[in-house]
This record gives C-alpha cells, sequence and structure tokens, in this order.
C-alpha cells in the first residue's frame, strides 16, 4: 500500500452533508466538507424574500415566474443558484474534501472513512457536524423515530400536443398537483402533497395522474394543438419519472461528545 493510501488527514471539525444547508455552514463557519452523494436542489426549491444573503456574497434576486392568470409570481433566489456558489466556493478555498467522488463513510471512533469511487480515505476528527445521515455508516447515537405521514411527491412529465405557452408556474388549491413548474418548452414537475397511504394505493398515478394533469393544464388555458383549423388535439402529459420525498426526517439523534446532528437545521435558522 502507498504511503499515500496509509495517510491519515486530520482536521479539527468536519462537516458532512451535501444540501444546501450543509455547504451554507460550512462556508459560514470556514470548515471542511465531504460532500456524500451530493444532490442538486429541485426547480421548486427557492429562498425566502426576506433572506439576507449578502453576508456570503449573494444576492438575493428575486425570481419571477409568469402564472396561467397573466399574473407573476415573486420567489427568491434559486437555491440551485446558491448551492453552486458555495460548492464552488468551498472548491476554491480547497475545503471541499475529495470533491464529489464520494459515496459513503463510516464512523470508527474518531476516524471518518470516507469510500470513493476507487478507493478510501481516513480523516481523524475532533468534531463531526453530520447535515445528512444516508449513506453515513457507524453512527452509534442514540436515536428515535418520529412518525411521518407526510410526503412530497415530484413528477416529471412530458408535455406534448400542447399549443404554443408561455406559463411558467401553475398552483392549485388541491394536494394533489398543488403546484407545476415548468422546466424547459417540453418538460414540468408536478408537485404534490401525499400520505404514505394515497402513494401506496396507486390511486395517484398512471392514468389518473395523467388525466388530473390534463385537467389542470386545461384549466390553466394550455390547451392542444389546432389540427386543420377545425378541432384541437387532447393536449398529453406523460410523466416520466416520480421521486418521493419525505417532507422532514423522521429520526431524531442525540448529539454525543463529539458529534452533532443537524438534519432537523431549517435552512433559514442558519442565515
Amino acid at each position: 500500500m502507498t504511503p499515500l493510501l496509509n495517510h491519515i488527514y486530520e482536521y479539527d471539525t468536519v462537516v458532512v452533508g451535501s444540501d444546501v444547508r450543509s455547504l451554507l455552514y460550512a462556508y459560514s463557519k470556514e470548515l471542511p466538507i465531504v460532500l456524500v452523494n451530493h444532490r442538486i436542489p429541485y426547480i421548486f426549491e427557492y429562498a425566502e424574500l426576506d433572506w439576507d444573503l449578502s453576508h456570503f456574497g449573494l444576492e438575493n434576486t428575486p425570481t419571477k415566474l409568469l402564472t396561467s392568470k397573466g399574473e407573476q409570481k415573486i420567489f427568491g433566489q434559486r437555491i440551485e443558484y446558491i448551492w453552486n456558489y458555495l460548492l464552488l466556493a468551498q472548491g476554491m478555498r480547497g475545503r471541499n474534501l475529495f470533491g464529489g467522488l464520494v459515496e459513503e463513510v463510516r464512523i470508527d471512533k474518531d476516524i471518518l472513512k470516507v469510500m470513493t469511487y476507487r478507493r478510501y480515505y481516513k480523516i481523524r476528527f475532533s468534531n463531526l457536524v453530520i447535515f445528512e445521515h444516508k449513506d453515513v455508516h457507524g453512527i452509534l447515537a442514540d436515536s428515535k423515530r418520529k412518525r411521518n405521514n407526510k410526503y412530497k411527491v415530484l413528477d416529471w412529465i412530458a408535455i406534448k400536443k400542447s399549443a404554443s405557452y408561455k406559463t411558467q408556474y401553475i398552483e392549485t388549491d388541491d394536494f394533489f398537483i398543488s403546484e407545476i413548474f415548468r422546466d424547459g418548452n417540453y418538460r414540468s414537475m408536478a408537485v404534490s402533497h401525499l400520505t404514505k397511504a394515497q402513494i401506496n394505493s396507486g390511486d395517484f398515478s398512471g392514468a389518473y395522474l395523467q388525466l388530473r394533469l390534463r385537467d389542470v393544464f386545461e384549466e390553466a388555458g394550455i390547451l392542444g394543438r389546432w389540427k386543420d383549423r377545425k378541432f384541437r388535439k387532447l393536449i398529453q402529459c406523460i410523466p416520466e419519472e416520480r421521486e418521493i420525498l419525505i417532507v422532514k426526517d423522521p429520526i431524531v439523534f442525540e448529539d454525543t461528545e463529539n458529534i452533532k446532528f443537524m438534519n432537523h437545521a431549517a435552512l433559514g435558522d442558519l442565515l
């Protein structure tokens, strides 16, 4: 084994996480971070309008999306933009350890074993701050699981045979397809808020999902294309991919002497 593979890196405090919270915390505290299977923020994630990002060198530029009513829905800066900025800033300061190559980590007393695509490295730490515990093994802290019945369901959909439209954002009063965000000319993301029982029932997917999507688009005034200037084709909303997100992490860890768990920290509270 080469000397490099035997080497143990040493840091006083190390942050583990991949979301914008962990990057924000590491950047503001000038700490190194280990990104485990980092996830790019979704298109529906925006900063709150009253967040002050100036002390991070950022402007909270309002994002204006055109609604089906011809009005503008105003959000804050896109979280993806903030995430990319912080990721670049951490890398330029040499605090993004191992880049985005980390697959999983394991805690062994005061050693953090980091597994990349080809090999693993060791980090000796005095303190560890964990924002996301997925793919983090060896956690010996006491924990309890709270009952969770709230899920955010994301459906990527392809829009076909529609007439030209400028709408970027659709909002409804229904828990099933409560929002739709346009991503390009022919792709959108529908956001629903379902329970576990509703997800498992199958009543909110497949053909019913397509019919509901068509109704939402038609209610928003987005119709199918004309054929021979005589009648309109039916707009086609084809589900491509579904992701299910837990609204709130159900696992609550007890902090240990040298490990602090921040998986329940709210982004706004870190500013």
